[in-house]
């Protein structure tokens, strides 16, 4: 789709980890989408990234790449670097002045590098998309919090 179509996200109410009982050894690729209903700007033009920098996989770098090459303008936060120079508590401060300055309409997460917090806080704004390429043995709590609070999520679980 181009330009400024804009859609409503519906889907299933809450995200069911049960759905990828076994992936871990299958190797499945498995998509969840909870249901939030705000419009959506499709293809989004402002991308905001949440990700380390993965060296061995260069995944993020990879995503955002990928969102540039379809014309979206891109913002990359390491959140994980950012509490390493700046502190625990100066990071969530810094996503949210990014966030507000930069104005996206879409943020990307790659699992687990953006708090729940804030992505339940984004999320009331612009839809949360978000990456896992670790395997997922155990759906922990906060993990299944983590997923329930975006609207798509892309899981690959390498066997």
């Amino acid at each position: 789709m181009h330009g400024d179509t804009t859609h409503t996200a519906a889907a299933r109410s809450s995200f069911q980890p049960e759905l990828s009982a076994g992936s871990a050894e299958e190797g499945e690729i498995l998509i969840g989408l909870a249901s939030k209903s705000r419009p959506v700007v499709l293809p989004p033009r402002r991308v905001l990234v949440f990700g380390k920098s993965r060296k061995r996989t260069r995944a993020t770098a990879g995503f955002l790449e990928a969102f540039r090459a379809q014309g979206a303008e891109t913002r990359w936060l390491n959140l994980a670097k950012i509490r390493r120079w700046r502190g625990r508590r100066a990071a969530p401060e810094v996503a949210r002045r990014v966030f507000r300055r930069f104005q996206p309409d879409l943020v990307f997460a790659i699992h687990p590098d953006l708090p729940v917090e804030l992505m339940r806080e984004f999320g009331r704004d612009v839809p949360i998309v978000q990456w896992c390429e670790q395997v997922i043995r155990e759906w922990t709590d906060e993990r299944v919090a983590s997923f329930a609070a975006c609207d798509l999520a892309g899981i690959t679980n390498p066997a």
